[in-house]
């Protein structure tokens, strides 16, 4: 009956909610310092995560610790998250990839992707494709040559629809453009 307890002891304590105080996060793996239980400290527990996904829990974030065979001297880190910094108000079938700072990226039941940030940055090798029939932006775009020459949309339109010329040969100053980008003709 003694080694039945013990075993029942040992899946008992196989799974504990713990809080995230501390986080080593500079090498191939990450490490956590976890309370597990009133004045049980738990340090260097490895975090587990997601191919692909990878991130930083805040101090207070709550994790599901595991004990590997139920030993409390080999915990893992499961699963961890930071409520006060979770999207929500996401519909039934949505996601979203968030950080505690409240930038997110939101994938809509309605096909919409929503991405919240300070700024965007695209680094892309070879290229950046758009497959779209219109392209929006709410102010100027802004195009930046390796040169240093910086001209905005706005920019070219004013300097396409002004632009004139002398004439063959005449000296004569010719007519502007036939069509102007400024959306008048």
């Amino acid at each position: 009956m003694d080694a039945l307890n013990r075993l029942a002891g040992r899946i008992k304590g196989l799974l504990a909610r713990g809080v995230i105080s501390l986080i080593s996060d500079g090498g191939q793996y990450q490490f956590a310092q976890v309370e597990v239980m009133a004045g049980e400290v738990k340090a260097d527990v490895q975090r587990f995560q997601n191919f692909g996904f990878t991130g930083n829990p805040p101090g207070g974030s709550v994790a599901l610790v595991g004990f590997l065979g139920g030993d409390r001297d080999h915990p893992v880190i499961l699963y961890a998250e930071h409520p006060a910094s979770r999207k929500s108000g996401l519909k039934a079938g949505e996601s979203a990839v968030y950080n505690a700072f409240k930038d997110f990226i939101h994938l809509k039941e309605n096909g919409e992707v929503e991405i919240k940030c300070k700024n965007l940055i695209v680094n892309a090798s070879e290229g950046v494709r758009m497959a779209s029939p219109r392209v929006e932006t709410t102010h100027d775009l802004i195009d930046c040559t390796e040169d240093g020459n910086i001209k905005t949309i706005n920019d070219m339109r004013t300097s396409h629809d002004g632009h004139k010329h002398l004439s063959n040969g005449d000296g004569v100053l010719t007519d502007g453009p036939d069509t102007l980008m400024g959306g008048g003709l």
